[in-house]
């Protein structure tokens, strides 16, 4: 009997000692396409940096991400998301860069013992409990956009709608709520997005994807175009080359960004890869950043505790340019970067 109380007890201690030196394995899913290595290459640099120094880890142990494909479906994102919590025991889940993917994932999350955190900016019209994501907010990039429009002193608005883009319709909302509140007040005016000219405008809100929006400019000669879907959509709007030409837009990063946090890892990322960091990578890189601290603050890798740090906006989360609060539908509040594509490139729009 003795004897195999003292085994019982060595097993338990060999248990517990091995479960304290196994690393915690996070899910990552990434999207297909030119820039599917974006999100790992940030990621990769974050665990190398982070797994030097237990203190800054989840129960001081290394971090592990096994990275797997989404698809150009959400259901796709969803599935996979599924395999990684019960074949991988994910015991987190980064990725979906849109909306429609990011609502997926929170769909799988959803009763399971694993937080997600999504590089989008909206994890759709019924967020679930265990999903949050790190981009701009339909509704912040709205309210960015109606301000550049104000300054225009617009007599008419025009918000052009393709009814497939969630994400930009949202942003439209916004926007056309600040737009109601002009003095002196504007006409609004709403149409679906067609190979049509519709009413003229002074402002467009171009609430569709990239091509979609560089096919209607030439209808309204003279107008602002600002454009409202989301940060996913950035490089197909400039792969439009000089059809993306003096588009207004909000996103997460500007590249010229001279503070300690993003220079310091711009030049990591330069150095590692031979280029600079995309608004993909850096997201990424936020994403994992605030579940690595949120765990820690937490002692534990249990969604309610972990939950209930990141909610906690009296503890923002330091990420690469500024810092990071949740709203109650659980996206972020964070530095944007209004800019106009000026050659090429994103010129800095200030208030």
């Amino acid at each position: 009997m003795r004897l195999s109380l003292l085994f019982l007890a060595i097993v338990a201690v060999g248990c517990n000692h091995s479960d304290k030196d196994k690393p915690i394995e996070l899910g990552h899913i990434y999207p297909p396409g030119a820039d599917t290595g974006d999100e790992e290459r940030a990621l990769r640099l974050a665990v190398e940096e982070w797994n030097k120094d237990p203190a800054k880890l989840p129960e001081g142990r290394r971090l592990q991400i096994r990275h797997a494909p989404g698809g150009a479906k959400p259901e796709e994102w969803g599935a996979q998301a599924t395999r990684l919590i019960a074949l991988n025991k994910a015991v987190a889940l980064l990725g979906g860069d849109r909306g429609l993917f990011a609502e997926r994932i929170g769909m799988a999350v959803q009763g399971e013992n694993v937080i997600a955190i999504s590089p989008a900016g909206w994890p759709g019209p019924a967020a679930g409990q265990n999903l949050f994501t790190v981009g701009i907010s339909p509704g912040e990039r709205g309210r960015l956009l109606a301000q550049r429009a104000k300054e225009r002193n617009p007599k008419i608005v025009l918000v052009l709608r393709d009814p497939a883009a969630r994400a930009a319709n949202a942003a439209a909302e916004r926007f056309m709520a600040e737009c109601r509140t002009f003095s002196p007040p504007v006409a609004v005016r709403v149409a679906e997005i067609t190979d049509e000219q519709t009413p003229n405008a002074d402002v467009v809100f171009f609430a569709c994807p990239a091509r979609s929006a560089v096919r209607q400019r030439d209808f309204y000669k003279g107008a602002l175009f600002l454009f409202g879907d989301e940060d996913a959509e950035l490089p197909a709007l400039f792969a439009e080359g000089p059809a993306a030409e003096n588009f207004v837009v909000v996103t997460a990063v500007n590249p010229e960004d001279k503070s300690e946090r993003y220079v310091a890892f711009a030049k990591s990322y330069q150095d590692q890869y031979k280029q600079p960091p995309t608004v993909a990578a850096v997201l990424a890189h936020d994403a994992l950043s605030v579940w690595v601290e949120a765990a820690r603050r937490a002692n534990s890798l249990d969604a309610n505790p972990i939950r209930d740090q990141i909610l906690k906006r009296e503890q923002p989360f330091e990420i690469l340019t500024g810092t990071l609060t949740f709203a109650d539908d659980h996206t972020a509040q964070r530095p944007a970067f209004v800019a106009r594509i000026t050659g090429g490139r994103l010129a800095e729009l200030k208030p």
